[in-house]
């Protein structure tokens, strides 16, 4: 065999094999960062899960001096079950969205309640509502760090020279996620 024949197929192969590592680990790394960048987002809205039985606990012991309301049994008996079913979906997507989104409407609608009653004047109370608004804003910085990420991820999947590689992998289009 010619040894040109024998050097050009050799330098193909190892092209081909380099462009399988290189992307390879792009892709991996991408999916790496992605992964840690929806951590640093769940972190924060897992501590505005553990927020909510507070704020309900202040809002009900105040309450009490003033009076048994239905209107706060009716919030308490809507953010049990939706604190629950948000913290079992893990993973960003639509779904996820609505359910944070929800929670975070009844955690409003508590810390309402609880302005119009004596809370708004326990220092507990106020700190508590105080903690849930910085990891509400926390929580939108971090959410959209993570959107602009999984952008870059889905964009890096459309690469023509990472298709393929994607393909093989069978690498999912990253969701985004609503706060």
């Amino acid at each position: 065999m010619n040894t040109t024949l024998i050097t050009i197929i050799s330098s193909l192969v190892f092209i081909l094999l380099l462009w399988i590592v290189v992307g390879l680990r792009y892709l991996k790394g991408s999916r790496k960062t992605l992964e840690v960048s929806w951590e640093f987002v769940d972190e924060k809205i897992r501590k505005r899960h553990d927020y909510g039985p507070v704020l309900a606990e202040c809002v009900r012991v105040n309450g009490e001096s003033v009076g048994a309301d239905t209107g706060f049994s009716a919030l308490v008996e809507k953010m049990v079950p939706l604190r629950d079913l948000a913290r079992r979906i893990y993973f960003p997507g639509v779904e996820k969205s609505e359910k944070e989104i929800a929670f975070g409407g009844i955690l409003s609608g508590m810390i309402s309640y609880g302005e119009k009653n004596e809370a708004s004047k326990d220092t507990y109370f106020l700190e508590v509502k105080k903690e849930i608004f910085d990891i509400n804003a926390d929580i939108s910085g971090r959410a959209k760090d993570y959107n602009e990420t999984a952008e870059k991820y889905n964009k890096s999947l459309k690469k023509l020279f990472l298709k393929p590689l994607a393909f093989v992998l069978k690498s999912q289009k990253a969701e985004s996620f609503n706060f």
